[in-house]
């Protein structure tokens, strides 16, 4: 048995804490972030390490799902938690769905009493997909485009009553 008195451990803080800005990407067009809140229920300061982010396929997160990035956790005192997030363009990946999720302390950086409990994830899950939703064009506003057609209409109408 291992004698956890004098150690970390670090792990998510819940899923009341974690969540995405979207529910629907474009690979490669779509900005996405993720944010979780990591806590030290240990009797020990947790050095700093790393929280690597992921879109795994399934709700088991590994370093062999797709990467797409990490925040780095400062020291953090036993009793205590902190924000961690990754903001970026999603990845050009598979269409699918995918569960977000991430691995504290990714590189064993930090000795703790329970190693088994570094990742987690969001439950709801990400869908990546290429087509385009009706009447959408990405990276394009909807609205945008209807407002550019009506000023080309009024320029249209314009040009028709000087030729009068």
């Amino acid at each position: 048995m291992v004698y956890v008195a004098n150690k970390s451990d670090l792990r998510d803080r819940g899923p009341t804490y974690s969540g995405m800005s979207e529910t629907t990407v474009v690979p490669g067009v779509t900005a996405l972030s993720v944010f979780a809140d990591v806590e030290n229920r240990g009797l020990k300061e947790a050095e700093v390490c790393n929280v690597s982010f992921y879109a795994s396929l399934d709700t088991n997160i590994t370093t062999s799902d797709y990467y797409l990035g990490y925040d780095a956790l400062l020291p953090l005192p036993n009793g205590t938690f902190a924000d961690v997030s990754w903001t970026g363009t999603f990845p050009n990946i598979t269409e699918a769905s995918y569960y977000i999720g991430w691995i504290i302390d990714v590189n064993d950086d930090v000795d703790e009493g329970h190693e088994e409990n570094n990742q987690a994830h969001i439950l709801t899950q990400l869908v990546v997909s290429t087509s385009v939703a009706a009447g959408g064009i990405p990276g394009y506003n909807v609205v945008l485009l209807v407002s550019i057609g009506s000023v080309i209409s009024v320029i249209i109408v314009i040009r028709r009553k000087k030729i009068k």
